[in-house]
């Protein structure tokens, strides 16, 4: 039996629309990503973030960062 614990990863910090962008990127590489603060980004981005800016982040599962900034980073590139 495997007891590994997942520990969330924290890959980006930023808008709420380019998380979403780099969400479905990498689900579609088969890699489970998950935003957080969507809600509280979009409707009150100051209480969330200094500022309103860099309201949400997205989380992958701890074996799973590397590939998942390989796939950010290729994006960003694009």
């Amino acid at each position: 039996m495997d007891n590994h614990k997942i520990t969330p990863k924290e890959i980006f910090i930023g808008s709420v629309w380019e998380a979403e962008i780099i969400q479905g990127l990498l689900n579609n590489a088969g890699i489970d990503a998950y935003v957080l603060d969507e809600s509280s980004g979009t409707i009150a981005p100051w209480r969330v973030a200094s500022g309103g800016a860099d309201t949400v982040k997205l989380v992958v599962a701890d074996d799973k960062e590397q590939e998942a900034r390989q796939i950010m980073s290729a994006y960003r590139q694009a």
